[in-house]
């Protein structure tokens, strides 16, 4: 595994380009202003993966990561079904150029701060972690307390199934002090480390879900069939 593609995908004002930061280290991704085209942000950096038991370090990997920075998906649909269009290419792209120790999942990224999980954010997971046979990963970003809020038991009820990762991607400073930021590397030493294991699941959940589909098909054309006879028998 020796490149990480990283597809961030959410609303706008979700906190992708403070990620993006956060991850490359430096600020190269404006946050003052909206995200326009997807842009590509790439560095060769160490991630910590688990850690000794005895000593109490993390080893280290190094990985090329590239962060693929979308456009904010909106309600407007038009604006969303343009978006989708790149997005999908950009994931297709990612996978096309794959090496077999490679890495493309995605992250979703989801303000704390919002009341409710859209229901095009759950059909959107939904279609494309099948299409593409993709991990995803539920990024919930700007969390200034450990206290789960309603948005977060939305997404464990939708998604029981996918991972989801609580950060704060930049310090926040209020009148009591500052909260320090969390949860960035935990984000991507987990990305690595689960991989596989996600990768599985999803074709395995693909893979039900086809065998669904097609006793769906059987039953339907099993069903019809006497009656399909016998129309034509009493006519």
């Amino acid at each position: 595994m020796d490149k990480l593609n990283l597809v961030l995908m959410g609303k706008t004002g979700a906190g992708k380009s403070t990620l993006v930061n956060a991850v490359m280290g430096e600020d190269v991704a404006p946050i003052k202003t909206v995200t326009r085209e997807s842009r590509v942000y790439s560095k060769k950096m160490m991630i910590p993966m688990r850690k000794d038991a005895e000593t109490g370090l993390f080893s280290m990997v190094a990985k090329t990561v590239c962060l693929h920075d979308t456009v904010g998906l909106e309600l407007d649909t038009n604006v969303t079904e343009k978006t989708l269009k790149d997005i999908k290419k950009l994931i297709l792209r990612a996978q096309r150029d794959e090496k077999e120790r490679d890495i493309t999942l995605v992250w979703f990224c989801v303000n704390h701060r919002d009341s409710r999980f859209e229901e095009f954010e759950v059909e959107l997971i939904r279609k494309l972690s099948m299409e593409y046979e993709i991990p995803f990963v539920i990024v919930v970003t700007q969390c200034l307390s450990e206290d789960k809020g309603e948005l977060e038991e939305q997404i464990e009820s939708d998604f029981p199934e996918l991972p989801m990762v609580r950060i704060l991607a930049q310090e926040y400073r209020t009148r009591a002090g500052i909260i320090p930021a969390f949860g960035v590397e935990e984000l991507l030493s987990g990305s690595v480390l689960d991989y596989d294991r996600r990768k599985v699941h999803i074709l395995e959940a693909k893979l039900d879900k086809l065998k669904q589909e097609r006793q769906e098909k059987i039953q339907y054309i099993q069903d019809k069939g006497p009656m399909h006879i016998a129309r034509k028998q009493s006519g």
